[in-house]
């Protein structure tokens, strides 16, 4: 089977993200200084990254759906810390020197231009003909609705691996502070639907699309909640003092007022996706309804 340029192009955009994040986690991981923890996530994901592109060159589908999911980390990575760097003063370690507005701007767009081959990896192999030459069905899942179920899988697997690093750091929901192993209970609740939902949603199953409605109101309440306490900046003072006694670190890396600007802004951020989560569920029901049986023949 032929295989276009533009695939072949996507997977060595993909092998070279893969080469690179091996090549950062492997040399990370020689440094005494660096996050060991961090470093080996990073290997790992290149290793992974590499794999994905030798699939791509072979068609195979569940490399396509790896894309997706890199595709999802970078953006969501992107969009995560290109408001920090833009909005916030941060102290990375006390031997670092702080962000000049010249480094600043390198960093964001490189974070941009970073972002772009991703949408142009995600264009490539979602055309009609890349489907047929990656075997995809022809009902497919729909888009707006993988990304949704790929998230929540994605940040399932991710707080697995925080209950073991980070079990018992402070958690925040619904303006009350969580520390020690209520922390942890507040980490684990949010995995467990987070990973429940997600691989419903892949599976579309109509439950789990009630579920994630339910849940998307459930977040939306939690935000508001949050933002309209008349106590919010003695919450996030709590808050503060919290991930400080936990890890020092935090506290210099993110001082209060930026720390308050912080979550303000992520707040109104994951309201807005939360809406659009819940419209594309609801507008999404047709594609969970159930097959229609077949009429049965006529025993005459």
């Amino acid at each position: 089977m032929t295989r276009p340029a533009k695939i072949t192009l996507a997977a060595v955009i993909v092998l070279i993200g893969g080469g690179l994040a091996l090549t950062a986690g492997a040399f990370a991981l020689t440094n005494p200084v660096q996050n060991h923890f961090i470093s080996l996530i990073v290997l790992l994901i290149g290793a992974w990254g590499l794999a994905t592109g030798v699939g791509v060159l072979r068609l195979q589908r569940w490399a396509r759906l790896c894309v997706f999911i890199f595709v999802g980390l970078t953006t969501y990575l992107g969009t995560s810390v290109v408001p920090l760097l833009m909005f916030f003063q941060m102290h990375l370690r006390p031997d670092v020197p702080e962000l000049t507005e010249g480094r600043r701007t390198i960093l964001v767009l490189l974070f941009l231009l970073l972002i772009a081959p991703c949408i142009w990896c995600t264009y490539v192999l979602t055309t009609r003909a890349s489907r047929e030459l990656f075997a995809v069905p022809s009902a497919p899942q729909p888009l707006g609705v993988a990304i949704i179920g790929w998230y929540l899988v994605i940040s399932g697997i991710f707080e697995i691996a925080g209950l073991v690093r980070f079990g018992h750091s402070p958690k925040m929901s619904f303006g009350f502070v969580f520390t020690g192993w209520s922390a942890t209970a507040v980490l684990l609740f949010y995995t467990a639907v987070h990973l429940c939902l997600g691989i419903g949603l892949l599976r579309r199953k109509e439950q789990s699309r009630r579920f994630s409605i339910y849940y998307c109101v459930f977040q939306l309440f939690d935000v508001a909640v949050f933002y309209l306490r008349p106590d919010r900046e003695a919450t996030v003072k709590t808050f503060y003092n919290a991930r400080a006694l936990y890890s020092a670190a935090s506290a210099t890396f993110l001082p209060f007022d930026a720390l308050s600007r912080f979550v303000r802004l992520a707040s109104i951020e994951w309201g807005i996706f939360t809406l659009i989560a819940l419209w594309v569920l609801e507008a999404s029901k047709k594609e969970f309804a159930s097959p229609v049986e077949l009429p049965q023949r006529s025993t005459d």
